[in-house]
């Protein structure tokens, strides 16, 4: 079996009322949501961002395998021993991360984004 596929076996909850803790190739999808900000912002002191995004990445399931297998490939040639469920983007550089979503655009996904603003403590901005 290979590694995408151990991977997404991984995967033990589905909002999907009829789920038979299998993973339905024809009608389940995926959401790969991340964050991005600091959870812990302080908004009352100066200069904190007043912003903070979180998106969602939704993909079938037969098409997040290949997307896991596209990133290990990448990971792989550019000698990275590291899990993908270790990485983070922080440790790429931008040549890197170009790299990483130039070998993703082949595939169908689509993305969601939520833009939060917090505008307490900002009132002079």
């Amino acid at each position: 079996m290979s590694p995408a596929k151990q991977k997404l076996q991984l995967i033990d909850n589905n909002l999907n009322p009829s789920f038979t803790g299998k993973v339905d190739l024809q009608n389940d999808i995926y959401a790969y949501i991340d964050e991005s900000g600091d959870d812990g912002f302080d908004f009352t002191k100066t200069g904190v961002s007043k912003w903070f995004n979180i998106s969602a990445l939704v993909t079938l399931p037969t098409t997040a395998q290949n997307m896991i297998s596209e990133i290990e490939r990448y990971n792989k040639n550019r000698g990275s021993k590291r899990l993908i469920n270790k990485m983070s983007s922080k440790e790429l550089n931008h040549v890197q991360k170009k790299g990483v979503f130039l070998s993703l655009q082949k595939f169908h996904f689509i993305t969601i984004h939520l833009y939060c603003g917090c505008f307490f403590g900002h009132e002079n901005q």
